[in-house]
């Protein structure tokens, strides 16, 4: 592991910062790391979460609603060009552009542009197999929704119609001479346009909590499923393993800290862990010694630095300057190569 992918989690803790666990980077463990967990559980945490499944419990959602957003008319242009070799002749969207363009050569009639606007309203070439169309998205500034299209299509008949009955109304009133129509029709008018906003509106909300609810819930079925299917699960020991590389002038100024949680520490030498398992040292109830602390005053009495393997929880409760001499494990297990001169 190199140093820049070597990396504590500060957390806040009651106004003060708090060492919470080591993270380690995604590269594959040093021979030394691999020789020391060799007998320790190394089982990732199993997710079935996975986006790039296609059989995610989020991702089956949104391939259905992806499918549903299929417009009818390019469906059945490949029905029919599939069997067919060469380029596709997209004959039904051919189609309905030629009917456009002739609708425009027409001349602009009262009925020729009613019965156009009625099929503009309609939306047929825009009809998909969920009628999720993404003219909903530009009428209200919100993404297209499940159904979206028929609440267009309503919302489109609506105007229609009171273009409609307004035409008729100003119809009846010519006689009277009343240009604005026999009835005063601009508070239906409003009342049906207010209606119409709160349709849309309506709509938009009840499809984003129903988007929202179905994806909390999904995740909390995953959630559900992974605590279920991680039950015993326990973070590898080449996670939770923290060493502290201390040079004797560090170790002498919190030697006091360190005698008073030493029940709860594993020291020795660099090469003493490198010769060494995790499992020798802490799988059993007795932990070995490497080196006893009185050591320090005698037989290693010159030595020029100690390294420290301590629990994560106790590693967050010490003082933050024996914090700083947090290393990787590698940079413990892994002997330096040798210097060529």
């Amino acid at each position: 592991m190199t140093r820049r992918n070597a990396c504590w989690v500060v957390g806040g803790c009651l106004g003060g910062l708090a060492l919470v666990a080591p993270v380690r980077g995604a590269e594959t463990p040093s021979s030394g790391e691999r020789s020391f967990f060799s007998e320790c559980p190394d089982q990732p945490r199993r997710l079935l979460h996975d986006e790039l499944s296609p059989w995610d419990l989020h991702v089956v959602p949104s391939t259905v609603f992806g499918l549903a957003q299929v417009q009818v008319i390019r469906t059945l242009d490949w029905l029919v060009d599939a069997p067919v070799p060469g380029p596709g002749r997209h004959f039904f969207e051919h189609s309905a552009d030629a009917a456009q363009r002739s609708y425009y050569r027409l001349p602009r009639w009262w009925l020729i542009r009613r019965t156009g606007e009625l099929m503009a309203a309609l939306q047929l070439r825009e009809l998909t197999w969920g009628d999720a169309s993404a003219a909903f998205s530009a009428i209200t500034d919100a993404s297209a929704g499940p159904g979206s299209g028929t609440v267009v299509r309503v919302n489109n008949l609506i105007d229609w119609t009171q273009r409609v009955v307004g035409d008729g109304n100003r119809l009846l009133g010519a006689p009277a001479h009343r240009s604005r129509g026999l009835v005063n029709w601009r508070l239906p008018i409003r009342a049906v346009d207010g209606l119409q906003w709160g349709l849309l509106k309506t709509f938009n909300q009840v499809s984003v909590i129903v988007a929202r609810t179905l994806d909390e819930t999904l995740t909390g079925l995953e959630r559900a499923g992974e605590l279920a299917w991680n039950a015993g699960w326990s973070r590898p020991h080449r996670e939770t393993a923290v060493f502290v590389r201390l040079p004797m002038r560090a170790y002498r100024a919190h030697e006091v800290w360190i005698l008073e949680h030493r029940r709860r520490l594993t020291i020795g030498t660099a090469a003493q862990f490198a010769a060494t398992t995790h499992a020798a040292l802490q799988h059993q109830r007795k932990h070995p010694v490497l080196m006893d602390w009185a050591d320090l005053e005698g037989a290693y009495a010159q030595l020029t630095e100690v390294v420290l393997l301590a629990p994560p929880a106790l590693m967050a409760r010490a003082p933050a300057t024996l914090q700083a001499y947090v290393v990787p494990a590698a940079w413990v297990l892994d002997p330096p190569p040798a210097s060529v001169h």
